[in-house]
């Protein structure tokens, strides 16, 4: 694919615009135009270095089951950076204290019974149900389900209540009572389909592997905006706007695209890559696609926000031995997880300190990421206090908010993103991707620019 082939704008430059862009100049578009919202690239990676502690104001890794980040850390050539968690353990908090993840707990299902038998974090009858998984038929009804239903029909109403559903809290911000399970976790649905049982297919896969399994997330060295400066550093010969906002797309000439910029200005592109989250490409297709814009505005979206606190480790009484710990609904606390960064990744602080990434915001609740700076470290002091018996005052404190920034998949999303993606094919030469949409995480977002690149490479050539 060549300039005569046509150019392409890129609407944001987080992680998706990024890889859309770095794609792209590899199928050889030499056309492309990165315009961005904000003063800075990486949308929400954001690595901070402040007197020797490295603090992520957004996500701290990406999966590594998912190929396509570790895909393209290779082939930026930055695979020597990669760092994996000090700690495979992780804990929930409930009765009032922190329970371990029984070893041998693989993908939400258990591989080793007399651990888990042992485990204080469920019941008996708890422990009983989770391990008769495997005895349980397959669903029937081949529709979409919440994750409350699915795990609770799988594993138990406890398993559901005090794993699952704070686990995806602490990732999507959301409720496992709303949040699809085809959207979010297809491959247990496959597992149910192909194995009757999600305990038999971990087994059945572990079986086929001669090594242990791999660490399930990795980072980086130097923190996750190392990709955000590579990926950027490999486009560097694409014509990028910072500070750049788009407020329409229209129809021009020939097929191709009119974009309206912030500040009067106005391009033209053959293909516009609308990086962006639902709502805010919603509002720029509004006078050209109504009934595109109507649907992706009514998508929903949570607020979430983190402090990170810094500690002498003589001031934490709990021994700090695990990744951080996840809290359930029912534990009457506002806190959804904590990572404890200086026992998860190496080089996260000076020797000494212990630093604790504590977060809030559910799904349908934006009370507590709405208070102000001094409320909301009191509740994470309190809480930290509570907990792990953080005393006395932290040496330093982040706050960072991230609203509206967590997409809902619930029930039926995918239903819904099929719908809008029918629609967009009246739209030739428009493309949606990123979090919004089929991935909230860093190789889902990668994995659609991939997609995005291709397609575009084919309908030009075409």
């Amino acid at each position: 694919m060549n300039s005569r082939h046509g150019s392409v704008v890129i609407i944001g430059g987080g992680i998706t615009g990024l890889a859309v862009a770095h794609a792209l100049k590899a199928r050889d578009c030499r056309t492309i135009t990165l315009l961005e919202s904000a003063d800075r690239l990486g949308g929400t990676i954001r690595t901070i270095r402040d007197q020797g502690f490295l603090i992520e104001a957004g996500p701290d890794s990406f999966l590594t089951v998912k190929p396509d980040a570790m895909n393209l850390v290779h082939e930026l050539g930055i695979e020597h950076e990669l760092i994996s968690p000090s700690s495979r353990s992780f804990l929930v908090y409930r009765n009032g204290r922190l329970c371990r993840i029984p070893e041998g707990f693989i993908s939400l299902a258990p591989t080793a019974v007399i651990p888990f038998l042992a485990s204080n974090l469920f019941s008996l009858r708890g422990r009983l149900c989770v391990l008769t998984e495997r005895f349980r038929g397959r669903s029937r009804d081949p529709g979409d389900e919440t994750l409350q239903r699915f795990f609770s029909r799988r594993f138990g109403s406890e398993f559901s209540d005090n794993l699952a559903e704070p686990l995806f809290a602490g990732i999507h911000a959301g409720r496992a009572d709303e949040l699809s399970m085809l959207a979010v976790l297809p491959k247990f649905r496959a597992m149910e389909e192909t194995h009757g049982s999600i305990t038999r297919a971990v087994l059945a896969e572990r079986n086929k592997s001669t090594s242990s399994p791999p660490a399930l997330f990795a980072s980086l060295r130097d923190g996750m905006e190392s990709l955000v400066r590579k990926l950027a550093s490999s486009i560097a010969d694409v014509t990028t706007r910072l500070n750049c906002a788009v407020t329409t797309i229209a129809k021009a000439n020939g097929g191709r695209m009119a974009l309206s910029l912030a500040n009067n200005q106005r391009l033209e592109a053959d293909h516009v890559v609308l990086a962006i989250s639902a709502r805010a490409a919603g509002t720029i297709l509004q006078a050209m696609a109504p009934e595109i814009s109507q649907r992706l505005a009514a998508m929903s979206f949570a607020s979430s926000a983190a402090v990170t606190l810094a500690y002498p480790s003589g001031l934490i009484d709990h021994r700090l031995d695990a990744t951080g710990f996840v809290v359930p609904r029912s534990a009457g606390l506002r806190m959804t997880a904590c990572s404890w960064s200086t026992a998860k990744w190496a080089g996260r602080a000076p020797d000494g300190m212990s630093l604790f990434r504590c977060f809030f915001g559910r799904h349908g609740d934006t009370d507590d990421v709405g208070l102000s700076n001094d409320a909301l470290l009191q509740l994470a002091r309190g809480e930290l206090e509570t907990i792990v018996g953080a005393k006395g005052q932290p040496t330093r404190i982040w706050i960072h908010r991230w609203p509206e920034a967590m997409p809902q998949y619930t029930l039926g999303h995918l239903e819904r993103i099929d719908e809008i993606e029918a629609l967009l094919a009246k739209h030739p030469g428009i493309t949606l991707a990123g979090s919004s949409y089929r991935g909230v995480g860093i190789p889902d977002c990668v994995s659609q620019a991939k997609q995005v690149a291709e397609r575009i490479a084919r309908y030009r050539l075409a």
